[in-house]
């Protein structure tokens, strides 16, 4: 499966290496997947970052990982569902007379990849599923009681009532 990775990313300079640094480790064949990442109404250094960072893995890695990165100012249109629907018109126009995107995938820039997250993505559409959530949930839950209870929260949320639904012949949702 070719996948086309989407990171819409405000002013994630702090948090958008680590989500890079999980997608260059990932064990899945590197010309199979695209990283895109849209820095949207940013006033920091997002899109500096990430360029730089690609910069810097390819030096090191050998095929080279570059996360194509656009930079998208819209004062009226304004969050991350403008900046997906934005970025999703850019890939398809960047993409045009190339291999074909297979599917899909949407990481928050505070995100960790799993290095098999790809492989068992890939399974799971060769198995005919249309649509998949991974797993989502906070890190560090040991951090303070804050944290810990929406590391609960989000687990029942997106755990737990899934397989009750699922359970009862229902859908689960996407979130």
């Amino acid at each position: 499966t070719r996948f086309a990775i989407l990171i819409p990313a405000h002013n994630e300079e702090r948090l958008l290496p680590e989500l890079l640094a999980s997608l260059y480790a990932l064990d899945y064949p590197r010309v199979m997947y695209d990283v895109y990442v849209v820095a949207d109404n940013c006033t920091d250094h997002t899109a500096e970052i990430a360029r730089n960072m690609a910069l810097e893995q390819n030096a090191v890695m050998e095929g080279g990982f570059a996360p194509i990165v656009f930079e998208r100012f819209d004062t009226r249109q304004i969050g991350k569902g403008y900046a997906l629907n934005w970025l999703l018109q850019q890939v398809r126009s960047a993409s045009s007379g190339s291999a074909p995107v297979d599917a899909y995938v949407i990481f928050d820039a505070d995100t960790i990849v799993s290095p098999n997250f790809l492989r068992v993505m890939d399974a799971r559409l060769q198995q005919g599923e249309n649509a998949i959530q991974g797993y989502y949930a906070v890190r560090n839950p040991t951090q303070s009681w804050g944290v810990a209870l929406r590391y609960a929260a989000l687990a029942v949320l997106h755990f737990l009532r899934p397989l009750g639904r699922c359970a009862l012949g229902g859908t689960a949702g996407l979130k």
